[in-house]
């Protein structure tokens, strides 16, 4: 249980209103959005992204809130800090995980209807011998209407043509493609097939086609082992489905609170709307899709911070697996909405959880926060006010995420003779630059211990004090560590902010009972350190000539992608590549350690800016969850509010 007083004391003062307390029970029904890329041939980006599937069942959700009260609608001046709970659990057990077992062999009904409409568009003639009934320029019709539907609602009518409520000009069309839909594909399909061999000769050859092709072959005896294996996934996914429904809901309220919407009705309204799920397939390479059955069988399913279900085969679950499949969902989103015109769901996320001392999350933590946008001086006031004798620490929970169809820009990004080349990536350069300045001192000193390593914490320091380089050319987009003259513009920057770096240093360090080391860190030393970093530029040069590498290459990658439009590109081998790459640039960057979990959120940022260069506005949610014992504390940075920061 949260001590949520304690929570509210430490936070708001006597000056403040009162906070709002909400307690809502209810039950929350989900839908699941199912992913899963894979290659499809020889250096070929295959699968599904964005498969809607409704969960079969119910979830019982207890969730109870604190916070500040409701500003009519109005986001603060600043996102504000909440106390949350949220406790689900399945309300009843799923009368069948079948449908989402068809999503994951891709027997779905809407499998079926996305064939379909391809064999309309290329042989209308074959679809009367599927449908009969049907009339081919009613079917043509029915499909140019029902491409313009977002996925939420195309689903919304398609359950509604399955209990016979669906109504106006394509009405009668959608009743009998779900009459069809529901005796040869779906639920009904996988149900038929367990049954045994001569279940499975009953069905339709377009089932038994696709059955085939996920079990690696043609005949019974290789589903036999594929379906129940896709299956119990489905069963393990559904027992991931309270924790995933907590997760989102968190995040949901909070994001509510950043807006000013913390009440009753705005919890009321969220309860009753069905909750998505994102469901994240493993990336299975071609050679690895013959044997995808093992794959799925030996899989872990996790949930993510940001509430994504996350199924990885043995050892995907570390940075390198995360990140290629990140790259991937870029390069698929942007495929997708440039070949279909349908946005992809879901969302790309960049996570840490660490446990932390006070000192570290002050010195540290809170100015990474604060360049996230979030409420860092209440978050402080909180941890000071919790904190117990030396010793207690603070688990920590902070999430970054955007919607994967911010992955479009890609597709769109300028070439090397557009020009809108410079603008567009000066503003790509500048936000990734600052991006380094800000996580690779706090990954780097999440190890209290760096500081008494002068020679690996001094340079980072530095580092992190100066400031991005603004673009000038084409080939001038950050500081070249061969130029004097760059280099110092780079030691002026630094040495007008790294007193303050030094400051909350020296302070944490003397709050740990390190008297002797704080002294070494004293903010009137900044003019002292920044003189013999610059005597001795080698570990400062290699931080800003990793940073020219990595700024070069996205560049690169998405001119690359710029020009995929003419179709003579790999889109599978350019990510891979980025992403390998960027691997090797970061493994024992400084101080000998590996940044390899910096992949996704480069890519993230360097999506976000790209996006904003070309006229859209896209910037990072950000979450963050403190606990130290049994209170706790959520803030949450909207991207609105982040955009006009």
């Amino acid at each position: 249980m949260l001590d949520s007083t304690t929570v509210v004391d430490a936070r708001l003062g006597q000056s403040l209103a009162p906070p709002v307390r909400i307690r809502r029970q209810a039950r929350v029904r989900f839908w699941f959005d199912v992913n899963w890329l894979h290659e499809s041939g020889i250096r070929q980006l295959g699968g599904m992204v964005g498969v809607m599937v409704p969960g079969d069942c119910e979830a019982s959700v207890l969730l109870e809130a604190e916070g500040p009260p409701s500003d009519h609608g109005q986001p603060p001046v600043q996102p504000p800090c909440v106390s949350l709970r949220c406790q689900a659990s399945l309300a009843e057990a799923p009368a069948s995980v079948d449908e989402l077992t068809a999503a994951i062999v891709g027997v779905h009904e809407l499998d079926w209807l996305e064939d379909l409409r391809a064999l309309a568009g290329s042989h209308p003639a074959k679809v009367r011998k599927v449908i009969p009934e049907c009339v081919p320029d009613a079917v043509r019709a029915f499909f140019a209407w029902w491409t313009s539907l977002d996925r939420q609602t195309a689903l919304a009518w398609w359950r509604q043509a399955e209990v016979g409520e669906a109504d106006g000009a394509h009405a009668a069309v959608l009743r009998q493609l779900r009459a069809r839909a529901s005796t040869c594909a779906g639920a009904e399909a996988i149900r038929h097939a367990l049954r045994g061999e001569e279940g499975f000769l009953a069905l339709s050859e377009w089932s038994r086609e696709k059955l085939a092709q996920f079990a690696g072959g043609a005949a019974w005896p290789q589903l036999h082992d594929a379906l129940p294996a896709a299956r119990a996934l489905g069963e393990r996914i559904y027992q991931h489905v309270p924790l995933a429904l907590e997760r989102v809901l968190e995040r949901e309220t909070a994001r509510r609170a950043s807006q000013g919407r913390l009440d009753e009705s705005s919890l009321a309204e969220l309860l009753a709307a069905p909750q998505l799920l994102t469901v994240q397939l493993p990336f299975l390479r071609r050679r690895e899709w013959a044997r995808r059955r093992e794959a799925l069988a030996a899989a872990t399913v996790t949930v993510a911070p940001d509430g994504a279900i996350v199924v990885s085969r043995p050892g995907d679950a570390e940075p390198a697996g995360r990140n290629l499949h990140q790259a991937l969902v870029i390069l698929a989103s942007a495929r997708a909405a440039r070949d279909s015109g349908i946005e992809a769901t879901g969302r790309i996320c960049f996570w840490d959880e660490r446990t932390v001392s006070a000192g570290w999350f002050e010195s540290v933590a809170a100015p990474t926060m604060a360049d996230c946008g979030l409420p860092t001086d209440e978050l402080c006031r909180w941890v000071a006010a919790c904190a117990a004798p030396a010793g207690d620490e603070i688990a920590t929970s902070l999430t970054l995420s955007i919607p994967a169809s911010a992955a479009a820009s890609w597709g769109r990004s300028p070439s090397e003779k557009d020009p809108a080349f410079l603008p567009t990536y000066t503003t790509v350069s500048t936000a990734v630059q600052k991006a380094l300045r800000t996580w690779l001192p706090y990954l780097y000193f999440a190890q209290p211990d760096r500081y008494r390593t002068p020679a690996g914490a001094l340079p980072m320091l530095v580092y992190a004090a100066s400031q991005p380089f603004s673009g000038k050319s084409r080939g001038e987009l950050t500081y070249d560590v061969l130029n004097p003259q760059s280099m110092a513009l780079f030691f002026r920057t630094a040495a007008r902010h790294l007193a303050a770096h030094l400051e909350r240093v020296s302070r944490a360090l003397r709050t740990s009972g390190a008297e002797e080391l704080a002294a070494s860190y004293r903010p009137q030393r900044a003019a002292q350190l920044i003189e013999s970093q610059a005597a001795r530029p080698r570990a400062v040069m290699r931080l800003l000539a990793a940073e020219a590498w990595i700024i070069d290459h996205l560049v690169n990658f998405g001119c690359k992608l710029g020009r995929e439009r003419d179709g003579k590109l790999d889109p599978v081998l350019v990510a891979e590549k980025l992403v390998i790459e960027l691997h090797a640039r970061l493994r024992k960057l400084h101080g000998g350690q590996d940044f390899f979990e910096l992949v996704p959120l480069i890519l993230m940022e360097a999506t976000c800016a790209l996006s904003r260069a070309l006229g859209e506005a896209v910037a990072p949610e950000v979450v963050v969850r403190l606990r130290l014992g049994e209170s706790a504390i959520t803030a949450v940075a909207h991207p609105s509010a982040a955009a006009t920061a």
